[in-house]
């Protein structure tokens, strides 16, 4: 998994905050994977779930708060995005409204996602509990998922 993996693992609950935080604000870390060598190692399920989905709101909430302070074209050139990735995040914005931070989530587009609403500067409350269910949900099924499969393993 790599030396920054390796190195959040072995942190427990701070290594899932911060791989979470990380993920969910511009470094492409693969989050979900942690969580579930976390699990695997025995970490306790709803600590992770609930130090991952901290750290990925947090993570959330500064692309949010990165968007409604610069151009798209700044946040673009900074963030190293591509224009495709913020124009399907547009699109996805123009369709669900602020329900399109519940999606926030998603690989690379989840980030886009939360910088738009942050340049659209969409209803903070709004965008903020959308975001806060599409994270926790995210992260209730890989830990329900994979406390299920370790459960039916053991039968």
């Amino acid at each position: 998994m790599g030396t920054i993996s390796s190195f959040l693992m072995n942190y427990g609950y701070l290594g899932m905050f911060l791989a979470a935080l990380l993920s969910g604000s511009v470094l492409p870390i693969s989050s979900e994977a942690i969580m579930i060598a976390l699990l695997a190692l025995g970490v306790e399920p709803l600590g992770l779930l609930l130090w991952g989905t901290l750290g990925n709101i947090i993570g959330g909430a500064f692309c949010y708060y990165a968007g409604s302070r610069g151009t798209p074209e700044q946040l673009a050139r900074v963030l190293h995005m591509k224009s495709e990735t913020m124009d399907r995040a547009t699109v996805v914005i123009q369709k669900y409204g602020w329900w399109a931070a519940f999606f926030s989530f998603v690989p690379l587009l989840g980030t886009a996602i939360m910088i738009a609403m942050g340049v659209l500067h969409s209803n903070v409350p709004r965008t903020m509990i959308s975001m806060v269910l599409g994270k926790f949900i995210r992260y209730f099924v890989i830990v329900l998922s994979a406390v299920g499969i370790s459960l039916l393993l053991a039968h």
